[in-house]
């Protein structure tokens, strides 16, 4: 008998499905309030390390903060258990397949999101970590860093959107809350940010570079 499962497209084979014990409010609820604490914990912590740093820069340290946790450990259970989230009980599986409800490739075991993610968690993950410290203490390696991040999640999120237009986003459910809230909205978020971040980085290493030879073309005088 095929396995019953919400997933689209509905011929998806599925025949370790199991169906989420917490509901779609709890396991949002869940999510969010992890989002909270990693956000306000993140805030005390670099206000107390860090008390002239601008809030400008404690507002990044906070995207950089959840975007470790999530790339690290969010999207790293997923990573290293692709094929076990259909049938898995644990809180990560069921928020995973609460979001697959918008993108059933994280069911199937599709090789571009399994790449995509095992590589997010691996690279953007302790760095995004890192940047944390090297914004708060102004580091040196801060922009490079910066630029390369936020390029990396930039990419993959514009091949992620790509990908699943190409497939006329037949993994997408109809209802319009799982394409327009989970699929698009949460998304665009690695879009917007890591765009934004990249023309800053890029405008700081110019002006470092301005500078520089501005001091050798004076020297040469």
């Amino acid at each position: 008998m095929e396995t019953v499962h919400p997933f689209y497209p509905l011929g998806l084979s599925l025949p370790h499905y199991v169906p989420n014990t917490l509901s779609s409010i709890q396991l949002v609820s869940t999510f969010a309030a992890g989002t909270f604490v990693i956000l306000v914990g993140t805030w005390i912590l670099v206000k107390a390390t860090s008390k002239e740093i601008a809030t400008g820069e404690r507002l990044l340290c906070l995207w950089f903060a959840l975007c470790g946790f999530i790339h690290f450990f969010f999207e790293g259970y997923f990573g290293a258990t692709p094929g076990e989230i259909a049938g898995s009980t644990h809180l990560f599986a069921q928020l995973w397949r609460e979001y697959a409800l918008s993108d059933s490739r994280y069911m199937s075991y599709d090789a571009f999101t399994v790449a995509m993610e095992r590589i997010c968690a691996l690279f953007c993950g302790p760095l995004s970590f890192y940047l944390v410290y090297a914004i708060a203490t102004s580091h040196p390696s801060r922009y490079p860093l910066q630029i390369m991040v936020s390029l990396a999640q930039l990419y993959g999120d514009v091949l992620y959107y790509a990908t699943a237009a190409i497939g006329v986003y037949e993994s997408t459910r109809p209802e319009r809350y799982y394409f327009w809230v989970y699929f698009v909205m949460l998304n665009a978020f690695w879009i917007f940010i890591p765009g934004y971040l990249l023309y800053r980085g890029f405008v700081e290493v110019v002006e470092v570079f301005k500078r520089d030879a501005a001091g050798r073309k004076g020297k040469a005088e």
